[in-house]
């Protein structure tokens, strides 16, 4: 859950938590010929200074030395610079935020009881690695209908909306499976504050269940449908990929099937994408408070008994997505936003309590023997979110238990 109460009082101590909040925009690039040469040879650089951070880390950390931190991976890149010039070609900061990924990379290695690295991180091909950043506003800026990038030039971008008050911090390009390159800038934007008065007594509040069939579920009974795109494609990813193993590692029929395969799964993407944005939207619009699960999608969707199409309506279902786009738009909208934990919020009847002792999935409607209410199961955990939050929210803005 959000920090309800510091947001109510707007609190400052932190200037960069508390003021202000970062919003991700996608400008489609349409560099020219020399320009996409640079952006090429920029990501081409940005790899092989990746691969070859990573080995010298890799090596120690074979040899039993700890990972190396930022500032010593950066005191390689002039001795790199000087023993190949192509290292040179590149915006100094773009290769200062490969180290920053290097380091990220070998985060997430395992050590076992014998001190020996585990799991370490992959070397990455140029099919691998997609993108470059300017880590700060210094090496791009906005100049008309063109984006100025440091060493590439002046490229016509397609996209002209500018968060209100929004300054660029970030700059990040990358090169999409057909080929086509778009810039991710992140902006800092002020951040909406509301007061005690409205968070206690918010004027409209709204309670969301999540599943697999249906997305999203309201109070009201307003469902959201998983669209199953992933289960509409299956049949020709299998073709694809069966394709690519008959096929020798990058021979002309591999690389077809390897493209057609990575546009695919783009395509899906970018429907959920544009179908889960759209739904946030609605969820937000109107609302002045509104209460979510606290899940962990990726731990539920990993379950060991779960068969491979459950998988991927799991997938499908994108929960992950759609909150941080709830977030995202409601930190926009001065909404405030609040995840409840989902135990027994589909077994506890709505309207007298009484908690049942199990309610199968394929149960769709809920009976309460107590009292006798009769009302879809998703709808009535919908509701009973939307009680549990309420009271958590009160708690944090009272400072004791309703």
């Amino acid at each position: 859950m959000f920090d309800v109460l510091s947001m109510a009082r707007g609190d400052n101590a932190d200037d960069s938590d508390r003021e202000y909040r970062f919003v991700t925009i996608e400008y489609g690039l349409s560099p020219n010929a020399t320009q996409t040469r640079k952006l090429e040879e920029t990501l081409s650089v940005c790899g092989s200074a990746y691969n070859f951070l990573l080995a010298e880390c890799k090596a120690d950390a074979i040899m039993g030395i700890r990972q190396r931190k930022y500032g010593e991976l950066t005191s390689l890149l002039p001795g790199m610079k000087a023993s190949d010039s192509m290292y040179k070609a590149p915006y100094s900061q773009c290769l200062l935020d490969v180290c920053k990924r290097v380091e990220r990379a070998m985060s997430g290695c395992d050590w076992n009881e014998d001190g020996d690295p585990e799991h370490l991180p992959r070397f990455k091909s140029r099919h691998r690695y997609h993108s470059f950043t300017y880590p700060s506003d210094q090496g791009f800026e906005f100049v008309g209908d063109r984006l100025r990038l440091k060493k590439i030039g002046d490229v016509k971008f397609l996209h002209r909306y500018f968060p209100k008050d929004g300054k660029p911090r970030t700059c990040t390009i990358r090169r999409n499976a057909r080929g086509k390159w778009k810039a991710f800038v992140t902006f800092r934007v002020p951040m909406i504050v509301r007061n005690e008065e409205f968070i206690e007594c918010p004027r409209v509040p709204e309670g969301y269940d999540l599943g697999l069939g249906d997305i999203v579920t309201d109070t009201n009974g307003v469902k959201f449908r998983n669209p199953n795109l992933y289960a509409e494609k299956r049949d020709e990813i299998a073709r694809l990929q069966k394709k690519m193993q008959s096929c020798e590692k990058g021979s002309p029929g591999w690389e077809r099937a390897r493209r057609r395969l990575a546009a695919i799964h783009e395509d899906i993407h970018n429907q959920r994408k544009g179908r889960l944005n759209q739904q946030a939207h609605e969820m937000v619009q109107g609302h002045s408070v509104i209460v979510v699960e606290r899940l962990s999608p990726k731990n539920m969707k990993e379950k060991a008994d779960n068969p491979a199409v459950v998988r991927d309506r799991y997938t499908d279902a994108s929960w992950g997505m759609l909150l941080s786009m709830v977030r995202r738009k409601a930190e926009g909208a001065g909404v405030v936003v609040v995840e409840v934990d989902p135990r027994n919020t589909s077994r506890t009847c709505s309207q007298c309590g009484h908690v049942k002792e199990a309610l199968p999935l394929w149960q769709r409607t809920y009976r309460c023997h107590e009292c006798g209410l009769v009302m879809d199961r998703d709808r009535n955990a919908a509701i009973n979110i939307l009680g549990s939050g309420m009271r958590s929210l009160r708690e944090a803005v009272n400072g004791q238990p309703d």
